[in-house]
């Protein structure tokens, strides 16, 4: 993926993030325990897929698009390029 996409698709979804981050006082103000633990969970599961899916395999080919003031480093695996050139 070209630098500039990359870094427009990993803003985007930085934002993305974000949102779905700031439904959950909404939720919390709302809802029940049981309703607020499973869009807590959903939220997660939801981030987490976004991360694994989109994000890291963004950064796997292009490190420098890590914010700087965040300790990370993707775990070892595919680029968005090796897992659209996966059958199946």
């Amino acid at each position: 993926m070209q630098k500039k996409i990359a870094q427009e698709v990993v803003d985007m979804v930085e934002k993305c993030i974000v949102q779905m981050s700031d439904l959950i006082p909404l939720v919390e103000k709302h809802c029940s325990a049981e309703e607020i633990r499973a869009f807590r969970r959903g939220i997660g599961f939801t981030i987490s897929e976004i991360q694994d899916r989109i994000a890291d395999p963004i950064y796997r080919e292009h490190m420098d698009l890590i914010p700087k003031d965040v300790d990370y480093v993707p775990l070892p695996g595919p680029t968005l390029a090796e897992i659209g050139g996966e059958d199946g």
